[in-house]
C-alpha cells in the first residue's frame, strides 16, 4: 500500500540517473507514461511518442516500471498491474493541477499545482526550502503557499497579489491540508518535479 511520501519516493528512485548518465525522463514523465498505460497498451515506440522522450529512454523506463512490478508486457504492448494501478489512482486523487490566469501580474496562463496531504508552509523560511527544490529543477518563477484552517495562505505574499489569487483560486482547490504552488504554464513540468523531488525527501 502506498502512502503519498513512498509513492513519490519510487517515482524519484526510477529516474535516478545509471552508470550511462540521465535516464532522459524525470517523474512528470512517469506519472504520464501511468495515465497512458491505464487507458491502452503501448509499445517502446508509442510511449515515446506520447510521452516526448527519445526511443532509448521510452525502453529504459518500460524496463524500470516493470522491474518494479508496474507494468506487464503482453502481446499488444505493456500495460499497468493492478500495483501500477493503485500507484496511479494515489497519484490521481493526491494531486490536481488547474489552469489560472494571472494577466494582472503579467504571468498571463499559469498553472496551480494542488498536492493533498502535504502541510503547507508557515513561515518563509518553509517556503524557501520548497523553492530551493523548485528552482533546482529550472524553475524561478514560482508563488508557494496552500489552504489551511480554513485560510489560503501564502507567506510573505503582499496582501494586493493575495488578493488577485485568492480570487482566481478554484473554490475546488481550497482544501484542507493542501500545498499550493503556481507557476507559470511553461515551467509546469519542472515545478512539477521539484515538488515531487521536496515531498520524496521527507522520512
Amino acid at each position: 500500500m502506498f502512502t503519498l511520501v513512498s509513492a513519490f519516493k519510487l517515482l524519484t528512485s526510477l529516474c535516478t540517473p545509471s552508470r550511462g548518465g540521465s535516464p532522459g525522463f524525470t517523474p512528470y514523465h512517469v506519472i504520464e507514461a501511468l495515465k497512458l498505460l491505464s487507458r491502452e497498451p503501448l509499445g517502446r515506440i508509442g510511449l515515446a511518442s506520447r510521452l516526448g522522450i527519445g526511443e532509448s529512454s521510452a525502453r529504459t523506463l518500460i524496463e524500470r516500471l516493470e522491474a518494479r512490478g508496474l507494468i506487464a508486457r503482453s502481446r499488444l504492448g505493456v500495460r499497468l498491474t493492478r500495483e501500477g494501478l493503485e500507484l496511479l489512482e494515489l497519484l490521481s486523487k493526491s494531486i490536481r493541477v488547474y489552469d489560472v490566469d494571472l494577466g494582472e501580474l503579467s504571468w498571463g496562463k499559469a498553472k496551480l499545482i494542488v498536492v493533498k496531504g502535504v502541510r503547507p508552509p508557515a513561515h518563509l523560511v518553509e517556503v524557501y526550502k520548497i523553492r530551493d527544490y523548485i528552482v533546482a529543477e529550472g524553475c524561478r518563477e514560482v508563488m508557494i503557499g496552500g489552504f489551511s484552517q480554513g485560510t489560503l495562505v501564502y507567506p510573505g505574499m503582499p496582501e494586493d497579489i493575495w488578493r488577485i489569487v485568492l480570487a482566481k483560486t478554484p473554490r475546488e482547490a481550497l482544501e484542507e491540508e493542501t500545498l499550493h504552488v503556481i507557476t507559470p504554464a511553461g515551467k509546469f513540468k519542472e515545478a512539477f518535479n521539484g515538488i515531487v523531488r521536496m515531498v520524496a525527501s521527507q522520512s
